[in-house]
């Protein structure tokens, strides 16, 4: 196990501020926030900006996505939020569903995600269904066993966003090839910070919302398309997609042809100097971490936050289930009344999901963060 000391020197936080809320939104790298001033800039000079600028920036993030994912760069298409990218999914799909194909969810689905399968459903005939929550936590069983012959879609996240209990997508890959089922992921609350191997789980799409645990600018995310879908209907039919868009004086004369890869999905004004440059330095900084030593690092501090929860009385998912970076703890008496704006008066910041508590650090925790939450805690049950 590789540990991450504190990195709380890369992050504009105060030292009085303990931030335990990175599944809401995770904090910005100084570095990012610089990038981001100069793109910003960037727009006062137009006369600056050549036709290579609208394209450099967005294949540089992209490459450095297929450095730290270990997926090829060119499956990775550029949007603005993983709403965007789910609705690639579904739309791409869409045209193979037929009536009664069943589009199968987790219960308490992200509404992104549900709404969209829901439309496609209400266009094909299509069925949208829900696995019921374990009351053991174990997404992972109750899916493999929910799994029926109309199952045609899964559309996943890789831990749920309310209490972090994590699936095994390893396994739920396996099943889904073996039975001929579309397999789509969510992994906003988990990329970056959980390894996930596109090569050994073969998804057919998977969208990321990049503000959280990518630490992207908010508006600039990416969505992973497997090749077999290369040849899909784009969202928008944007003239940068297109082969020979870099060549301005030429531009009216229309191509047919898209560029190569998942290029053809990529959101118009892709280039987007205020955003890219954010979303760079972050994917920088995060090969330079390792997601292997991200994800060691942060199961070491829920695992901590989950020993002292655990004495004052809330139950947290069972460490089987339990995903590394984002520690559900919920309460069969209930939580006291008030809990999250008094722990944010001691400038304390988690999440409340119905009757569960969600503590989500991230690399800039710090020692005296966690014993600050832990005393607040024990203080307030």
């Amino acid at each position: 196990m590789a540990l991450i000391p504190s990195q709380r020197h890369l992050f504009d936080i105060p030292d009085d501020i303990a931030y335990f809320n990175c599944a809401y939104q995770g904090p910005q790298l100084m570095a990012s926030t610089e990038a981001l001033i100069q793109g910003v800039h960037s727009k006062s000079t137009p006369w600056t900006c050549k036709p290579i600028d609208f394209f450099e920036a967005p294949e540089n993030f992209r490459h450095l996505m297929g450095k730290v994912t270990g997926a090829p760069a060119s499956n990775f298409a550029i949007c603005p939020s993983a709403s965007y990218g789910m609705t690639l999914a579904a739309r791409s799909i869409e045209p193979s569903l037929k009536p009664g194909d069943e589009i199968l969810m987790i219960a308490e689905t992200f509404p992104s995600t549900y709404l969209t399968w829901k439309r496609t459903a209400d266009e094909t005939g299509a069925v949208t269904a829900m696995v019921d929550a374990p009351d053991d936590h174990d997404w992972t069983r109750a899916i493999l066993e929910r799994i029926s012959p109309a199952t045609r879609v899964l559309s996943l996240p890789h831990i749920h966003w309310g209490t972090g209990a994590m699936i095994d997508v390893e396994a739920i890959a396996d099943a889904a090839h073996e039975n001929g089922i579309w397999l789509v992921f969510d992994l906003t609350q988990s990329i970056f910070a959980i390894p996930f191997d596109f090569d050994r789980i073969k998804p057919d799409f998977v969208a990321i919302a990049g503000y959280k645990w990518a630490l992207f600018p908010y508006g600039l995310s990416t969505t992973y398309v497997d090749p077999k879908w290369h040849s899909a209907r784009p969202i928008e039919e944007t003239w940068m997609n297109r082969e020979g868009a870099h060549i301005f004086e030429k531009l009216a004369q229309y191509s047919d042809q898209y560029q190569l890869g998942a290029r053809r999905f990529d959101m118009g004004e892709k280039s987007l100097p205020t955003l890219i440059p954010g979303g760079i330095a972050a994917l920088k900084q995060i090969s330079e971490w390792g997601v292997s030593n991200i994800q060691d690092t942060l199961r070491h501090l829920t695992s901590r936050i989950a020993e002292f929860v655990t004495d004052v009385g809330l139950t947290p998912v069972p460490e089987t289930c339990r995903s590394p970076n984002i520690l559900g703890a919920s309460s069969t008496n209930g939580l006291p009344e008030g809990l999250l704006p008094a722990l944010a008066a001691q400038n304390i910041y988690i999440s409340q999901r119905g009757n569960s508590l969600r503590f989500a650090p991230y690399l800039h925790s710090s020692d005296a963060d966690m014993k600050r939450l832990e005393a607040a805690l024990r203080s307030a049950f």
